[in-house]
């Protein structure tokens, strides 16, 4: 009996399903014919309207819309002729009106009209020179020059109307205008229809007809399979129908099965891939949330959570920017919008979230779009790493490392603020001490007072050394602009190291080039200090050989200013490559061990490179050990006028 019932309830579902199916087909079919005939007819009328408003025109006396100006620019005779023209037309073509518009001082009006009824009795007609009561519906063929088509309900019924632009002599732009009604056509469309339907029915019935044989030998078989189905649904495990019946059912159901087969496996594909996926998404590390193409969030993991400090009901399906500080909205929002535009694939910035208790959290987002295989965009999917002690460490290194700038700048600022301080006694101690070598001396009181001046002339160039240091450093070093004589001061600078140099028996030559200015405007203490450095550090390594000093322009003298080039060459122990980088940079040596040897704070070639870049330079250095080192600057000073 429960069979007998499904059988009945499956043979009637099959005969509805057809039944409506071609029930569906006919109408779409119909209603697609009708629609297709209806716009055919359109635009065969349109056709005609066209051409109608070209015949008008041509109609016109030549020169016609030329003359008009105002309501007297045409004879009333030559007017009602136009009229008389445009009434055989509109009645030889079926029409219903034609007329033409002008935009005469910003006003649109008539300039002919087919209105016979209208006749004044002055013998002017009517609508001449009338001022349109709807112009707007005509300023976008104005403005455009294109013909236009429009369809009017009135309370007669559907019109047709086409407009089209010509210009006059003027240049000047009017339209023509010509209308049809469209009862001919809705009477054409609907006897289409009946027939339509007519035919539709006589497919309905022979539909109904083979449905009801195919019912028959369809239903049978599927009866059959629904039964073991239920059996199968009933059971809750998977199995398969036997394959048994006619030929027909026999072959249905081994496809049936094969289909069955191959929809279970995927469906356990499916089932663990979604586990798997569950569990990477629920136990990531980091946060990993979907959000809505309207940045609502669609799903959140465990560690969103955690960084929001909000139960998973109240942030589902709230925007992401409710839980954005208020600074870094419009950071997110523009990232979004990017993402949405095309311009980038994902996006990483760091930004801060206010939590339910109100902590603001820093985080790193990496946001990019899922799109479907049709590649429209479906949502966004974002990771977010909490890097809120990450960046506490980092304001706090930032903090230190300033409080040590801080720090390391009064203690510049103290040093240059004492440079006076301390060279007032030690100028003191040394003018002294030159007074006492005028004065009767022993042998061994000399002797011990040539070993004090050669300690404060050592002390006072480390003094002058660290106080200039500390000078740079603080920001305090300014350099002069006074005239000076560029030969003069190389002399002057060269001449106190030729005792030394005749001492070693070492030869220093001085070159400067014939186009180097005489007299130049700069800091002449300065200049001498950086090369009475590296001519001193020259005679300091250099045991034997020479030292040449060259001057030259490094570049053309350019608007009143030259760069200067200087060069020390000495043929003294060289620099290893390995420790060239160590020359400039400050308390530092080459080697340890040419302090104790040499003497000296480490602190000249720092200080020189310093000055140099304050006089708008740079100082280089080329060097081979064991064969001598070639040191130079550049400075850039004002041409004496």
């Amino acid at each position: 009996m429960i069979g007998n019932m499904k059988s009945l309830k499956l043979s009637i579902q099959f005969l509805i399903a057809i039944l409506l199916t071609v029930l569906l087909s006919v109408a779409t079919l119909t209603l697609y014919l009708v629609r297709e005939q209806e716009k055919s007819l359109i635009h065969e009328i349109d056709s005609k309207l066209y051409a109608v408003a070209i015949m008008a025109d041509e109609m016109l006396p030549e020169g016609y819309h030329d003359r008009i100006f105002d309501a007297s620019s045409i004879p009333d005779a030559e007017y009602l002729a136009i009229v008389d023209r445009f009434n055989h037309l509109c009645a030889s073509m079926g029409l219903e009106y034609v007329w033409s518009l002008m935009r005469i001082n910003g006003v649109t009006v008539f300039t002919t009209a087919t209105s016979p009824d209208k006749i004044a009795e002055n013998g002017q007609q009517a609508a001449y020179f009338e001022a349109h009561t709807n112009p707007e519906a005509y300023a976008a063929v104005f403005d455009s020059m294109q013909p236009t088509y429009q369809q009017i309900i009135d309370k007669w019924g559907r019109i047709r109307a086409a407009l089209v632009p010509f210009r006059d002599g003027n240049g000047r732009v009017y339209l023509f205008g010509a209308s049809m009604r469209l009862d001919d056509v809705e009477a054409k469309v609907f006897a289409s229809f009946m027939r339509c339907m007519m035919i539709s029915f006589g497919a309905l019935v022979m539909c109904l007809i083979v449905s009801l044989l195919l019912t028959r030998s369809v239903v049978g078989p599927i009866d059959v399979m629904i039964g073991h189905i239920d059996r199968m649904t009933k059971g809750g495990e998977y199995g398969t129908v036997p394959e048994t019946g006619s030929k027909e059912q026999v072959e249905l159901t081994r496809t049936f099965n094969r289909m069955n087969s191959s929809l279970h496996e995927q469906i356990e594909l499916v089932r663990d891939s979604e586990n798997r996926y569950r569990g990477t998404f629920e136990q990531a590390s980091i946060g990993v949330c979907h959000v809505s193409l309207q940045g609502t969030f669609i799903r959140v993991n465990r560690k969103v959570l955690e960084v929001l400090g909000y139960p998973q009901k109240e942030v589902l399906g709230r925007a992401v920017l409710d839980f954005t500080h208020p600074e870094d909205v419009a950071l997110s929002a523009s990232g979004m919008k990017d993402l949405l535009e095309g311009r980038r694939e994902s996006c990483t910035f760091e930004k801060r979230y206010v939590r339910k208790d109100g902590a603001v959290i820093w985080a790193t987002v990496t946001t990019s779009i899922m799109r479907k295989t049709d590649g429209i965009a479906e949502y966004f999917i974002t990771f977010i790493q909490d890097i809120t002690e990450k960046k506490r460490t980092e304001v706090a290194l930032h903090q230190a490392m300033e409080e040590a700038e801080a720090a390391n700048r009064a203690q510049s600022q103290f040093l240059a603020n004492m440079s006076h301080e301390i060279r007032t006694p030690m100028n003191g101690f040394m003018g002294m001490m030159q007074l006492l070598e005028q004065t009767s001396l022993t042998e061994e009181q000399q002797k011990y007072l040539r070993i004090s001046r050669a300690s404060s002339d050592a002390l006072l160039v480390v003094i002058n050394d660290i106080l200039d240091h500390a000078k740079i450093e603080s920001g305090m070093m300014r350099l002069e602009a006074i005239r000076f004589d560029m030969r003069k001061v190389l002399d002057d600078a060269l001449v106190l190291f030729l005792p030394a140099a005749m001492k070693k028996d070492i030869r220093m030559n001085l070159s400067v080039d014939r186009g180097v200015p005489e007299t130049l405007v700069g800091d002449p203490f300065r200049f001498r200090q950086v090369l009475s450095n590296l001519v001193g550090n020259a005679l300091k390594y250099t045991e034997q050989g020479k030292i040449d000093i060259s001057v030259e322009n490094a570049e053309e003298p350019d608007e009143g200013r030259v760069k200067i080039r200087v060069t020390v060459t000495d043929t003294g122990i060289g620099i290893p490559q390995g420790k060239m980088d160590l020359l400039f940079k400050n308390f530092s040596q080459v080697d340890d061990s040419n302090t104790r040897q040499y003497g000296g704070t480490g602190l000249g070639l720092s200080i020189s490179k310093k000055l140099v870049e304050l006089m708008k330079g740079d100082i280089g250095v080329e060097s081979e050990e064991g064969k001598g080192s070639c040191f130079h600057f550049t400075c850039v000073m004002d041409v004496a006028q």
